[in-house]
């Protein structure tokens, strides 16, 4: 990869540390073809489009189908993958992309810059996080059919993170089908990428079956992270839908399933000491949170939202939701990376109950209703849910507690009109400009004139020190302002046969991947 500054690079290098514990290498052992691998999941999932959609789980099955320009190796450093090289022009404003060569997409064409070209106008414009990128770049060419410059109107710190991220990221489909989409979801019939599973179907209650891609094209490097050589050894991958914790784990016990995926956190000592069973637990945490209906509604008043803050202890919530997989922090960043920091940490997780009353007293609050809009479906936000609502109540909030099943949250997320309150939780992302809540296309974006600048800022800068300077604003003003409040980081684990899979220890862990794994019966 060559760049123009070598300086940013070694930074770049640096601030992805956090993700070496995440993604192990998977191994280079032969292994053994055949058989279905059966992954036990806890919600069905609508469309698989994962520039539109930021489930985690559309982009744990997405990336099988799919595949992006760049991924994240097993130290957590974005590296070529459908992309061969990339380099900067002087002043960091023209990027050229050459491509892999001899890419074949599931429906038996060679991928080609018109295709990659066209799946980045898509998701720089309607993707969920790619759109960060879409705001600064001018122009988008294809001087030869394996080469894809993009302009840009000033330099573009995060661009390889972004492009390397699968949730809401920038993945590669034919030409066609990405122009076809526009901004609408993605449909079965367009399910057609470079990855090592194609689309077989989705029978919602059934399962939804991926099949090898006889014809895949790997890269020829050995695996790292999710990097190098994917190998497809399963014939078939079931995902089914377990909704309970409980069963998905006694599922994985009898042989029902190989994989059980987010597991309850009070199975995990049980897990832990049973040698037929791999516990396998996420790394990087992710951080769990509740975002305010900041813009209107009662939390609209900043008295009221300090109220909430007041009201809460992280440390009873952790312990409920999570037990010894959580602890709070103030940092939004993991503190394996150079954008670790405590700013604003004198705002962060200090119950007071009466200054929580005396807030609540001064603002004038009558007992209107706070809308806390959550699941049931995952047992760390339902938890932690339960944990809220009484420690506001306990203050005196009027909380009216709504559960739905995940899909259903998602699609009353997106008007803070349904809400004020907001269960969720955000990766543990190695850059921090990809982080959700600064991104205007979320839902609960802080999009005031003040942060919307500094984020500009945050993403123009190309040196190190000035990017940590602003990173510290904005995590300064996100405590103080109380638009949105983290609880904690939170480890999710899985949990699989130790006896009828080989390879699932190593597999990258943020998103669950299940090539290079095979079955041993």
């Amino acid at each position: 990869m060559r760049r123009a500054s070598e300086k940013y690079l070694r930074v770049i290098l640096m601030s992805v540390v956090a993700m070496c514990l995440c993604a192990g290498l998977a191994t280079a052992q032969e292994g053994s073809y055949g058989g279905t691998l059966r992954v036990a999941v806890n919600n069905e999932v609508g469309s698989l489009d994962m520039a539109l959609d930021t489930t985690d789980l559309v982009s744990i099955i997405g990336i099988h189908i799919w595949e992006t320009l760049f991924v994240y190796d097993a130290g957590g450093n974005p590296v070529p993958y459908l992309a061969e090289d990339l380099e900067y022009n002087e002043d960091g404003t023209i990027v050229t992309i050459h491509l892999r060569e001899g890419v074949l997409f599931h429906n038996g064409d060679e991928m080609d810059s018109g295709d990659v070209a066209i799946s980045l106008e898509r998701a720089f414009e309607y993707g969920k996080r790619s759109n960060m990128i879409g705001a600064y770049v001018t122009d988008v060419a294809t001087p030869d059919k394996y080469t894809v410059v993009l302009t840009f109107s000033s330099p573009f710190g995060p661009l390889t993170s972004i492009l390397a991220h699968f949730t809401g990221g920038s993945p590669i489909m034919p030409a066609e089908i990405a122009e076809a989409a526009g901004g609408n979801l993605l449909t079965t019939d367009q399910y057609i990428g470079t990855g090592p599973y194609q689309f077989v179907e989705h029978i919602p209650g059934v399962h939804l079956k991926l099949r090898r891609f006889e014809e895949y094209v790997p890269v020829d490097q050995e695996p790292d992270g999710y990097a190098g050589r994917r190998i497809a050894y399963v014939d078939e991958i079931l995902f089914i839908s377990v909704p309970e914790s409980d069963t998905r784990y006694a599922g994985v016990e009898a042989g029902d399933y190989d994989y059980g995926y987010r597991m309850a956190s009070s199975l995990y000592e049980l897990a832990t000491a049973d040698p037929t069973l791999l516990v396998l637990k996420d790394s990087p945490p992710a951080w769990n949170m509740v975002a305010l209906g900041w813009k209107e509604g009662p939390l609209a008043d900043p008295l009221l939202r300090g109220a909430v803050k007041a009201a809460l202890d992280f440390t009873e919530i952790t312990a409920l939701s999570l037990g010894s997989l959580g602890s709070p922090n103030p940092s939004i960043m993991v503190d394996t990376t150079p954008w670790y920091t405590l700013a604003g940490a004198e705002w962060y997780d200090k119950p007071d109950p009466e200054k929580a009353k005396d807030l609540m007293s001064q603002a004038g609050y009558d007992g209107e209703p706070l809308v806390f809009l959550s699941t049931a479906s995952n047992d760390v936000r339902y938890l932690s849910s339960i944990a809220i609502v009484e420690q506001l109540t306990n203050v005196g909030f009027n909380v009216e507690l709504k559960l739905y099943d995940w899909p259903t949250v998602k699609s009353l997320r997106g008007d803070m009109g349904n809400w004020d309150l907001l269960i969720g939780s955000h990766g543990g992302y190695v850059e921090p400009a990809v982080q959700s809540f600064l991104n205007p296309a979320k839902q609960f974006a802080w999009d005031t004139p003040e942060i919307t600048a500094l984020v500009a800022q945050l993403i123009s800068e190309t040196e190190y020190e000035a990017r940590f300077a602003v990173w510290e604003q904005i995590q300064t003003l996100l405590y103080e302002d109380g638009v949105l409040i983290k609880l904690n980081d939170g480890y999710e684990w899985h949990v699989a046969s130790a006896t009828r899979l080989t390879g699932a220890d190593k597999a990258p862990l943020r998103w669950l991947s299940f090539w290079n794994i095979w079955k041993n019966d």
